[in-house]
C-alpha cells in the first residue's frame, strides 16, 4: 500500500562530524577484549567449519532455481549455520507489486541478509566475482561504468518478466549506524516513470556481548570482515519495513531521495547528513596517513628522532627524485615555512603526497630540519631563535629588534602531540592562524608599511 505522505518524528539535523559517522577500532575494550579473547579459539574452529560448510551452500544455491520458495528456506537454514541470522519487523508494510527497496548501508553483506528473505538483487558495486556474486544476490548492472550505465540497466532488469527485486543502497558507503546516515545517491530514484515508488528499509546489526566486533570499520577490506563474520557466534540482521513511498509530481530525483533519505533516519534515531562517499574516501586517506604516522613515531629509536640522526639515515636512503609535480608543492610549502629547508619539505612531500599534511607535519615536529636562516628586507639572515618577548613594533624600537622578534615568531609548532582528533583539529587551527599572522608581519615589515592601529 502505497503513503506517499507518511511522517515520522523529525530528527536533528544538527551537523554530525564526519569521523562520528565511523567506527575506528574493530575489537572491545576493557572487560569485552578479555571475553574475546576466551572465546578466540571456539571463533578460529567456527571459521574453519565454516569455511567447508560455505562451500555446500555454494552448491545448493547454484544447483535450486532462483526465486524458489525451497531454495529460500534452505538457503536460511544454512546461512545460519554460517553466522548469518534475520529477522524482520513490520512485515504488513512490505507492498510485493513495489521492485525497489532501499535500505541504509551497514556491512558488505546487508545484500545477502535481503537475498535471503526477498531473493532480491543489487549491483556489484564491490568487486564480487562473477560466479560467487550470482549465489549471494550480486549481479552486474555496469555500476563502474557510472549512473547513467547503472540507471540503464536497472531499468532493463526490473522490465524484464519476473525479475528479481532490486535491493539499492544509496549511501554508496557503509557507516556505523549509531549517529547519522551518508547523503542517498538519486539512483534508484531515477529509474523511469514507470518506476517512483520504493519500499524503504531500515537495517540494524547485533553480535553478541562475546564477541562483540565491528561488522566494519573505517578503511576495512570485505574480505577481512568476512573473516570475522565467520569468526563470531552470529550476526543478527533486523528488516524493518517502512511504509512504500511515492515520488511527487512536482518532485526532483534528488529531493525524492532526499525525503526517503529522512525517512529511514527518522526510523533509526539518527540525522541525515550531507556527507558524500568522496567524503568518507578523503577522510580514510586521512585516517590512514595519521595511522602511518603514529606508526613511524612509534619504531623511531631515541637517536634517530635526533636531527642529526634523521640527516644521515636521509642520506643513506639516496636523493629523492624530484618531479615537476613535487617541486611544486615543495616551493608551496616553502612559501609558508620559508625557514625550512627544501630538502626536508621534499622528503615529507615524496611521502604524503599532500601540501595540507606536509605542514600539518612540519608544524606538529615531525619532520626534523636544521632551521635556515630568512633573508629579511634589508637581506639581512637572521637565525631562528626563541623570543623572550612577543612580536612588537612599536615606533621607536629598532630594525634589529623588531627583525628578531619577527623571526621569532614563525615558531608555530605545537608544544605537544594532541591526543583526540577534536584537539589536533583545534590545534592545526590555531597554528593556521599564528601563520597568517606570520605572513601578514613579513609583509609589513618587508615593505615598510605602517598601518593605524596596528604598528602605529
Amino acid at each position: 500500500m502505497l503513503t506517499p505522505n507518511v511522517k515520522f518524528p523529525v530528527v536533528n539535523m544538527s551537523r554530525v562530524p564526519i569521523n562520528e559517522l565511523f567506527d575506528e577500532y574493530r575489537f572491545p575494550s576493557g572487560w569485552g577484549a578479555i571475553t574475546l579473547l576466551l572465546y578466540s579459539p571456539l571463533g578460529l574452529i567456527l571459521v574453519i567449519l565454516r569455511f567447508f560448510m560455505g562451500f555446500h551452500v555454494y552448491l545448493v544455491a547454484s544447483i535450486l532455481p532462483q526465486l524458489t520458495s525451497l531454495r529460500s528456506f534452505i538457503l536460511r537454514v544454512m546461512s545460519f549455520t554460517l553466522g548469518v541470522a534475520v529477522r524482520q519487523e513490520n512485515q504488513g508494510n512490505r507492498d510485493k507489486s513495489v521492485k525497489i527497496i532501499v535500505a541504509n548501508h551497514l556491512t558488505p553483506f546487508d545484500h545477502l541478509a535481503m537475498h535471503l528473505i526477498e531473493g532480491s538483487v543489487t549491483p556489484n558495486t564491490g568487486g564480487w566475482p562473477t560466479a560467487l556474486g550470482e549465489v549471494v544476490g550480486v549481479i552486474d548492472l555496469g555500476a563502474k561504468q557510472g549512473n547513467e550505465s547503472l540507471i540503464q540497466n536497472s531499468a532493463n532488469h526490473l522490465q524484464k518478466p519476473s525479475s528479481a527485486t532490486l535491493f539499492a543502497q544509496p549511501e554508496g558507503a557503509s557507516t556505523n549506524g549509531k549517529k547519522g546516515l551518508l547523503k542517498f545517491n538519486p539512483w534508484p530514484f531515477s529509474l523511469g516513470p514507470s518506476l517512483t515508488s520504493v519500499q524503504p528499509v531500515a537495517l540494524s546489526v547485533w553480535r553478541p556481548g562475546i564477541a562483540d566486533i565491528t561488522p566494519s570499520p573505517l578503511a576495512s577490506r570485505q574480505w577481512v570482515d568476512l573473516f570475522w563474520f565467520l569468526f563470531v557466534p552470529f550476526t543478527l540482521f533486523t528488516v524493518r519495513y517502512l511504509p512504500c513511498v511515492q515520488k511527487k509530481d512536482d518532485e526532483s530525483e534528488e529531493e525524492f531521495a532526499e525525503r526517503v533519505q529522512n525517512l529511514i533516519a527518522a526510523a533509526l534515531s539518527l540525522s541525515p547528513t550531507k556527507y558524500t562517499v568522496s567524503d568518507k574516501l578523503e577522510h580514510e586517506k586521512r585516517y590512514l596517513i595519521e595511522l602511518e604516522r603514529a606508526s613511524l613515531m612509534a619504531s623511531q629509536s631515541p637517536s634517530v628522532t635526533s636531527i642529526q640522526g634523521v640527516n644521515m639515515r636521509n642520506r643513506m636512503r639516496g636523493p629523492v627524485p624530484i618531479t615537476a609535480e613535487l617541486q611544486r608543492m615543495a616551493h608551496q610549502v616553502k612559501e609558508v615555512l620559508p625557514h625550512v629547508p627544501l630538502d626536508a619539505i621534499t622528503r615529507d612531500l615524496a611521502r604524503s603526497r599532500s601540501v595540507d599534511v606536509t605542514i600539518a607535519n612540519i608544524l606538529e615536529g615531525q619532520v626534523a630540519f636544521q632551521a635556515e636562516p630568512i633573508q629579511t628586507a634589508a637581506s639581512t639572515s637572521v637565525p631562528l631563535w626563541k623570543p623572550e618577548k612577543p612580536f612588537s613594533s612599536t615606533p621607536g624600537s629598532s630594525p634589529s629588534s623588531s627583525t628578531t622578534s619577527l623571526s621569532s615568531s614563525l615558531d608555530t609548532s605545537a608544544p605537544t602531540f594532541p591526543k583526540t582528533a577534536s584537539e589536533r583539529m583545534l590545534s592545526f587551527q590555531q597554528r593556521k592562524d599564528r601563520l597568517i599572522e606570520n605572513a601578514r608581519r613579513r609583509y609589513i615589515e618587508k615593505n615598510g608599511l605602517k598601518i593605524a592601529g596596528y604598528n602605529c
